[in-house]
């Protein structure tokens, strides 16, 4: 299978949920709005009915690249070497700062800064992605160390 899109687990179940809240609440509404309007309306033209129905194929279009995005996917799981990889978390500290900072280095469609998940293609994952437990690296003019290197969350 080409183009292949390696996942962590909760990333891919995230891609589910949302596949399946498309399926099984937003197309159902989409529909139900469709066949209200169907009841009131001249269809040539009302463009609420119009904009109903234009709803529903867009609906529809997602759950498709969804599941051909799913099809692709394959779940990773990294290994626990003390080696960044696509999955693992990584504890970084700054020269000179006292608080270590955690992320996740993951699949750009996993990535959230918010959640502390950064893509293996941003700048600080391309940056990390190979290092290993006390190895130095320079980020934009400022040095870090890789301070751990663990496949969960909370080691």
């Amino acid at each position: 299978m080409d183009d292949i899109i390696r996942l962590t687990k909760d990333g891919k179940q995230q891609l589910e949920e949302q596949l399946s809240k498309l399926e099984n609440d937003i197309l159902q509404k989409s529909q139900e709005k469709v066949k209200a309007a169907r009841g009131f309306c001249d269809f040539s033209e009302d463009p609420v009915y119009a904009q109903y129905l234009e709803e529903s194929f867009e609906v529809r279009e997602k759950i498709e690249q969804l599941k051909a995005l799913l099809l692709k996917v394959e779940v990773i799981e990294p290994e626990d070497n003390g080696v960044v990889q696509l999955g693992t978390y990584v504890d970084i500290l700054e020269s000179g700062e006292s608080e270590v900072e955690t992320y996740q280095i993951v699949h750009s469609l996993e990535a959230d800064i918010e959640r502390d998940k950064i893509s293996v293609d941003s700048p600080l994952g391309k940056h990390l992605l190979g290092k290993e437990i006390g190895e130095k690296f320079i980020f934009y003019d400022n040095e870090f160390k890789v301070k751990n290197v663990h496949i969960k969350s909370n080691p």
